[in-house]
């Protein structure tokens, strides 16, 4: 049985290729993520068509509960409108955050991310950034010695909790920033574990460890940097 996950620009061309191929042959199915424009996860069915799915939005949701942050009620702005913004956008709506901003250096990709959840969520300016409870980041300022992010850092403060979605390396620029502000931090490998934790649940029907997974994850980024060293 075929069971298939997919990161970054994979995530785009693995929709199109099984959109492609529900086109050409009657027994694949339609890939439901088409409103996300991207899949991560590739569900084989009993009927031996394949469903996609994106487990970002769980993923980034999962994280802020375990951080003891939870959407429900709060008011949240997401940075970045691509594929893992689209998730968390529908994610946190799913999870009944209050009203979401989404924050992008371009406005009409804003746009495109915000009608995913319409009502709920909007386009937002920097100004938001103060008055609202929750920012998820998911765009890659901060992978490296970057501090070009698309709002103010110095707005952020004990009353938010942060979320970045990148996890190499794991204490970002932001975080650090975000840190030393006194806002809740909360890093990507979180989300990492928590979207790979509703993948296994999709795939078997079982929801597993997040603590176990999370230190799996820590022994492997822990192996990868000992390479780097070598």
């Amino acid at each position: 049985m075929v069971r298939s996950h997919v990161q970054g620009p994979q995530e785009v061309a693995a929709l199109r290729i099984h959109l492609l191929r529900d086109r050409r042959q009657g027994r694949w199915a339609r890939v439901r993520c088409d409103t996300l424009g991207s899949v991560n996860t590739l569900v084989p069915l009993a009927d031996g068509r394949l469903r996609g799915e994106s487990t970002d939005g769980a993923g980034c949701v999962g994280a802020l509960r375990e951080s003891g942050t939870d959407p429900s009620g709060r008011r949240c702005v997401v940075v970045g409108a691509g594929a893992t913004a689209r998730a968390c956008v529908i994610g946190l709506a799913q999870a009944g955050a209050e009203w979401i901003g989404v924050l992008n250096r371009t406005p009409e990709r804003a746009l495109s991310a915000a009608a995913l959840a319409p009502g709920i969520a909007h386009v937002a300016s920097t100004d938001d950034i103060e008055a609202c409870d929750i920012i998820v980041h998911t765009t890659p300022a901060g992978m490296g010695d970057s501090v070009d992010f698309a709002f103010d850092v110095s707005r952020l403060g004990s009353r938010h909790t942060v979320l970045d979605a990148v996890y190499q390396p794991l204490e970002t620029v932001l975080l650090t920033v975000a840190r030393e502000s006194g806002a809740r931090c909360v890093d990507g490998l979180s989300m990492l574990v928590h979207q790979a934790v509703e993948q296994q649940r999709l795939w078997t029907g079982n929801t597993p460890d997040s603590t176990v997974m999370r230190h799996a994850a820590d022994l492997e980024l822990a192996r990868r940097r000992e390479m780097r060293r070598e």
